[in-house]
């Protein structure tokens, strides 16, 4: 009896069992990788929030101490140098995505992330201390500020 596929092409064929298999394992993995990195902007951004925060407190102390003054005392153009300080910090970390957007209105800071929608604000006390006062579009179940310190923090 003769094949139906003939000799010089059997051993490089793909039957539909292979091809159904194949599928499926492409279909599994990437189910797996949206599942894994589902949440990975969110995290990124509340990374971006924290780091944002520990720069302009660093950035006031520093600026406190060079400037021999209360925080209490500073004028519009020390919240400027702390502006640009900030800037420059926060986007040393994050230029490869040009994400963070860090604006100033008085002594608060607000923290906008345009790819996702997210935003920060942040409040620097008359005692220098930088706390968060909101957030815009994050999980309320994965994300909450700690009232008493002003931190961003996962319940």
């Amino acid at each position: 009896m003769k094949p139906s596929v003939p000799n010089y092409l059997a051993p490089f064929g793909i039957n539909l069992v292979e091809t159904v298999l194949v599928i499926a394992v492409i279909a599994v993995l990437s189910i797996f990788a949206m599942v894994s990195f589902g949440g990975s902007n969110e995290e990124r951004d509340a990374e971006m929030v924290i780091t944002a925060q520990a720069t302009l407190q660093s950035v006031v102390t520093q600026g406190a101490t060079r400037l021999d003054m209360k925080p209490a005392e500073f004028k519009d153009d020390h919240y400027e140098m702390v502006l640009t300080a900030a800037r420059a910090s926060i986007g040393q970390k994050y230029s490869h995505k040009g994400d963070a957007r860090l604006i100033r209105n008085d002594s608060r800071f607000l923290l906008n992330i345009p790819s996702t929608g997210r935003s920060a604000e942040f409040q620097v006390d008359p005692n220098g201390t930088v706390r968060l006062v909101s957030i815009g579009k994050f999980s309320p179940d994965k994300y909450k500020i700690d009232p008493a310190t002003g931190i961003l923090y996962k319940p």
